[in-house]
């Protein structure tokens, strides 16, 4: 069909344009909260829009005018973008003729999105053109339906009516907040990034840092510091600033008075500043943290390194399809035609349901379908049923110290997983895990996920970590997650998106535990860092085939995925990819290690944490074709 000129190009409407306009101006012109005057959104440029511009600024010369549709155009006195590019910024300060730049969409939050926000902000902040931007709609427009008189549950396009009822699907579920106002992860992002402080680093080894008042009318005054140096998450030294008198624009320097410490084994060190008011403001209460910055002070210090040598004995027995390898405390079966752990008992108690396995979906998000993504990423989906064993192979290195070694393949594309399992006679296992494209002769499509997926039984579901948290965090947005030592209940996590799609996801995580109420189970330790995941839905390959979360099963198990990485999720343009530098490509070589100890009361998670091997598992199995 043709495409027709819009209305506002078609002289035999100027009439009808200029009436709405008048009507709107002699209603409204005397409110005083009427700052600038809006000819509208979507409905083209052209010779109706033209006289409009002109009878207002004739008729009301003390306000602005503006109208996105003209573009940079002259009848608008702010140009309005609508989801620009970074590039599309860069380029927009020398074409407005002096006009400011405002952004009237610059971020989609359409399910589990807005990745990207950070960056693109501070770009955004760097430009004076720029005065700012407005994000997406505020909240969810699900409807809500009475199942009885204890339940309801909510419904997007599709759920009511025939299926000849046209309509948008969940696009409709953009908001930051959910139908029922409960916020989403990204509206911490966005909190973080509109923060009101902004810090720097300037020697934040003597304390010394940079406090801008980003506030236009506003001293901090009414803001007190609370600093804290956290060694592994666990505050060491603390401290208080209450006479903040910075104005607004103004920058200065500050120095925390940090004492001097000696750094101990394993230990991470961490300035954590948060900005919070020292009384009841309006709505807010005392204490309410405004704005947040931390800082790394000490990269992680030497580990205590254990002797292998001086572990216990490992005994292995070679079954026909199984190696079994115990001392008097655990035993670990694995079985080669796998290519996996099928059991790992500690102290006479099972800590797997299903063994360690490579994963490389994610749930798709609905960025990913609106871009094409999610159907160009089909091969990743079953890639974990497809793949087979191609060798495996046992090693004795010494008496307390054997390596396994498996090769998967990814047909019909020849992708290569390699594991090489380290196992100690103390009961950990240290995993190396490498995936290269070698034999790959066509290009592939970006990987979700290159991790790890193992099941454990529902007992197991006190998950604590010291990374980034408490809420989401992907590798494109995490800024507003901080660094500390949180926890949850993986059996009571709920998928927080109305259409099934990839959550959860903990970034930066250095170590986590999963554990019953008795305190046993397992502890993994990044080397150094890892990602994870943990719920008790079925795998994520299924989601799918569900419309909406609360149609999700829960499942007798709990499903943890530590992963090296997931990709980013989009945002920032509707139906744009994810950006380059946010995804996993296919066509390089990905390696990442992390330590699996069996913990219980008797061996602390957070003392085992500091603690790291000797080497000697480094060199692995020789695995030649």
């Amino acid at each position: 069909m043709p495409r027709t000129k819009p209305l506002g190009n078609k002289p035999q409407w100027q009439q009808a344009h200029l009436d709405r306009l008048r009507r709107m101006v002699e209603r409204d012109k005397n409110h005083p909260s009427v700052i600038a005057w809006s000819m509208g959104t979507d409905a083209g440029n052209g010779v109706n829009f033209y006289r409009m511009y002109e009878w207002l600024k004739g008729y009301d010369p003390s306000r602005p005018v503006l109208y996105e549709q003209a573009g940079l155009e002259w009848n608008t006195d702010v140009v309005f973008l609508q989801h620009p590019a970074l590039e599309e910024l860069d380029e927009i300060g020398e074409k407005t003729n002096g006009r400011p730049v405002v952004l009237a969409e610059c971020g989609y939050n359409w399910g589990n999105a807005l990745g990207g926000l950070d960056p693109f902000w501070d770009s955004l902040m760097a430009k004076p053109v720029v005065q700012g931007g407005f994000l997406g709609p505020w909240k969810d427009e699900a409807l809500m339906l009475d199942v009885n008189t204890l339940d309801s549950v909510l419904l997007y396009g599709g759920d009511i009516g025939p299926d000849s009822l046209p309509h948008d699907s969940n696009f409709c579920l953009k908001g930051l907040v959910s139908s029922a106002q409960v916020p989403h992860p990204a509206l911490k992002e966005v909190k973080h990034l509109f923060q009101p402080v902004k810090v720097a680093a300037l020697n934040v080894k003597k304390g010394r840092i940079r406090i801008e008042n980003r506030y236009d009318f506003r001293p901090l005054s009414h803001l007190a510091l609370y600093w804290q140096v956290l060694a592994n998450g666990v505050a060491r030294q603390s401290g208080t600033v209450l006479n903040l008198q910075l104005e607004p624009g103004a920058a200065d320097t500050l120095e925390i008075p940090i004492a001097p410490f000696s750094p101990q084994a394993g230990q991470e060190y961490v300035l954590d500043l948060s900005f919070q008011l020292k009384q009841e403001d309006g709505l807010l209460p005392q204490g309410h943290e405004v704005a947040r910055a931390q800082f790394i002070l000490r990269e992680r210090y030497k580990p205590e390194v254990v002797e292998t040598k001086g572990l216990p004995e490992l005994l292995v027995r070679k079954q026909k399809r199984t190696w079994i390898i115990s001392t008097d405390e655990f035993s670990l079966t694995f079985d080669r035609d796998k290519g996996t752990i099928t059991s790992y008992r500690y102290k006479g108690d099972e800590l797997l349901q299903q063994g360690f396995a490579p994963f490389f979906l994610r749930a798709m998000t609905d960025m990913d379908r609106a871009s094409g993504y999610a159907a160009e990423a089909q091969m990743w989906e079953d890639a974990h049923q497809r793949m087979y064993v191609r060798k495996a192979c046992l090693e004795k290195v010494h008496d307390a110290l054997i390596r396994i070694g498996v090769e998967y393949l990814v047909p019909p594309h020849n992708v290569r997983c390699r594991l090489i399992y380290a196992i100690f006679g103390s009961g950990d296992v240290v995993l190396d895990y490498r995936l290269d494209f070698e034999k790959v002769k066509n290009p592939l499509p970006a990987i979700p996920r290159i991790g790890m997926h193992l099941q454990m039984a529902p007992d197991y579901e006190f998950v604590k970590w010291y990374g980034r948290g408490p809420h989401e965090s992907y590798s494109n947005r995490k800024a507003g997650a901080q660094l500390g030592i949180f926890t949850q209940h993986a059996a009571t996590v709920r998928a927080p998106y109305l259409r099934p799609q990839a959550f959860g996801c903990k970034t930066d995580v250095r170590w986590l535990s999963l554990t019953n109420n008795s305190g046993k189970g397992l502890l993994i330790s990044g080397m150094p860092l890892v990602s994870f995941t943990a719920n008790a839905y079925p795998l994520e390959s299924h989601w799918d085939n569900y419309r909406h979360n609360w149609e999700l099963p829960l499942q007798d198990a709990i499903h943890l995925y530590i992963d090296l990485a997931q990709m980013g999720v989009g945002g920032m343009q509707p139906g744009r990819p994810v950006d380059k530098q946010w995804l996993l490509p296919a066509n390089q070589p990905y390696r990442y290690h992390f330590r699996i100890t069996p913990v219980d009361v008797m061996r602390e998670v957070e003392e085992l944490s500091v603690q790291d091997f000797e080497k000697d598992w480094m060199p692995g199995i020789k695995m030649e074709d």
